[in-house]
Formats: C-alpha cells, sequence, structure tokens
C-alpha cells in the first residue's frame, strides 16, 4: 500500500504530512519514528509536500514581502500568505533557494517546495534540521509554546528544564540524569507549552548528544539556567531577568514581531508560575540529588 500521509505530534501538536507521492521512503525518517501517531481526522497544522509546477512557484515568489533574510533562510509575505524560503550558497549545484514553505495566515496549513529532489526518492522531510526548528518554531506561538535551547527531563513525573548556550553542561546534565534513572525528552531542543492553566514541557526530534529522545511531555516543576560551579548551588532569579534569560536561550521566532511579542508574554507567564533558578553544579550525581531536594520543598 502506497503510503501519502503520515500522522506525528510534537510539544502535543497534531501534524500531518502528505504528499503526491509514498512517503515510506521519507528522508531520515529515523528521527520522527518515536513521534509519529495513528491516522488523525483533524490535525492543528497540515503540511503538504507539493511536487508539480514548483519552479513556477518558486518565481510567482520573487513578487513577495521579504520581512527577514538570513544566510540560510528568510521570511518573506505576499497577500495573507507567509513564506520561508531556506538556501545553501555554499553548494553551487543547488538551485537557490532549494526548498520554500508556505503557510496560510494562521500556520494551519502549509505547502513546501522541493527543487533539488523533484521526483526523486527519499521524499523530503521539512522537519529535520535546520527546516524543522525554523517550521515548528513559527507554529509554535499560535499553540501557547515556545521552543527552548535546552536540556529537558521527567522524573517521578515531573519535569524539569535546563537552559543554557552551548558548552554550558545540558549534555552533562543530560547524562546525569539518565543515569539516575530519570526519562530524557531531549538533550538540546525543548518545547514549553501553556495548557489549560499549567506549563507542560515535551521532548523534541532534534537531538545534541542523545539519540533516545521521546516525545512525552510532563507538568513543569522548575527551570534552572546552568552555569558550571565548585559546588551545587541554587540561587533564585527575579522574574524580569528570568524573562530576559529564557528568551535569550528560546527559538522565539524573531523574524515575526507578533509571534515574537507572544512568545515573550508566554515567558512572562512562565517565570510567574514556575520557580526560577541559576543553577551551579558539579557533573556527578550529587547535582542531581540536590534538585530532587530543592524540588521537594
Amino acid at each position: 500500500m502506497v503510503k501519502r500521509k503520515i500522522c506525528f505530534k510534537i510539544g502535543g501538536i497534531k501534524f500531518s504530512l502528505e504528499s503526491q507521492n509514498s512517503l515510506s521512503k521519507l528522508e531520515n525518517i529515523h528521527m520522527l519514528k518515536r513521534f509519529i501517531v495513528g491516522s488523525m481526522s483533524r490535525p492543528d497544522i497540515r503540511l503538504v509536500i507539493k511536487c508539480r509546477d514548483v519552479d513556477k512557484k518558486f518565481l510567482s515568489l520573487n513578487n513577495s514581502q521579504k520581512i527577514f533574510d538570513g544566510y540560510y533562510w528568510g521570511l518573506h509575505q505576499a497577500e495573507n500568505k507567509k513564506i520561508l524560503l531556506f538556501s545553501a550558497p555554499e553548494i553551487k549545484y543547488l538551485p537557490q533557494p532549494y526548498h520554500a514553505a508556505v503557510f496560510n495566515k494562521n500556520f494551519s496549513y502549509g505547502e513546501i517546495f522541493d527543487r533539488n529532489r523533484l521526483g526523486k526518492t527519499p521524499e523530503i522531510n521539512p522537519l529535520l534540521p535546520l527546516m524543522g526548528p525554523i517550521l515548528v518554531s513559527s507554529l509554535l506561538y499560535t499553540k501557547n509554546a515556545v521552543l527552548f535551547h535546552s536540556c529537558g527531563v521527567v522524573d517521578k513525573g515531573v519535569g524539569f528544564i535546563f537552559l543554557g548556550h552551548s558548552g554550558y553542561g545540558k549534555t552533562t546534565t543530560a547524562n546525569l540524569w539518565i543515569k539516575s534513572g530519570a526519562m530524557l525528552l531531549n538533550d538540546d531542543k525543548v518545547i514549553i507549552r501553556k495548557i489549560n492553566k499549567k506549563f507542560w514541557i515535551f521532548g523534541t526530534p532534534w537531538f545534541g548528544k542523545f539519540r533516545n529522545v521521546s516525545p512525552s511531555g510532563a507538568p513543569l516543576k522548575g527551570i534552572f539556567f546552568l552555569k558550571h560551579g565548585k559546588a551545587n548551588k541554587a540561587t533564585r532569579v527575579s522574574s524580569s531577568q528570568a524573562v530576559s534569560l529564557l528568551i535569550s536561550r528560546s527559538h522565539a521566532p524573531l523574524w515575526d514581531n507578533c509571534a515574537y511579542q507572544k512568545s515573550i508574554d508566554l515567558c512572562g507567564q512562565i517565570v510567574k508560575n514556575i520557580p526560577c533558578y541559576e543553577l551551579e553544579f558539579v557533573p556527578d550525581n550529587t547535582a542531581v540529588n540536590f534538585v530532587r531536594a530543592l524540588a521537594a520543598k
């Protein structure tokens, strides 16, 4: 049977991915395997891979208004549509841009166009890096959610999120909690989402060092901004400082003013409801026990 539709969940949000061709050989499907679910009647977001009249579509996008222009991708707008264009200037043989994603105003429906693999297999997977995190970051604000550069774990039914830039100890933290028996959601990118006035964390497919990620979610118990130290120490962070730290470690869509402001507002709600700490830690199991004891108070 030819499979032309795959359904999955990221951050508790329901996606469907459809194509005119078979999706049985979707590019690097193993990255999404844990996030695939059974068929759903009403996805929150519907993505459709388009294979016909691709070059004609790209030509029509040239008349769109440029909103954000990065080295590898840019955001454009035309009428009531948002358009993401992806390029790879260093790869000379690729037509530029080589990917495009065209969404309706509320991001509930998007069409993916690919000039590189036209008529070839495997089918393009729009949820791989680089495109995946950018696509999902652009959509999350419509579902009261933000993607963070962080490590997330679930321990005894509650979630902890550890935020930090590269080199701050997210991988070390993930390893310590795995050894302690906690469930790793992701060691590099985690979603915080507001559901029924409560905040949850969810795993994503975009891992750092640990491939064994989880689509699961849990109520968020504590937020920790990582810092190397000579002893385990937690310092409570003020709400204003915590918002700044969250945003600087987020993948909030700064290319979209409305979406970015909604992401800032959501961060403000998060810090008012969830305790935030600067966490200095030593790289052994005492750090895990320290956080557990702190959360139990």
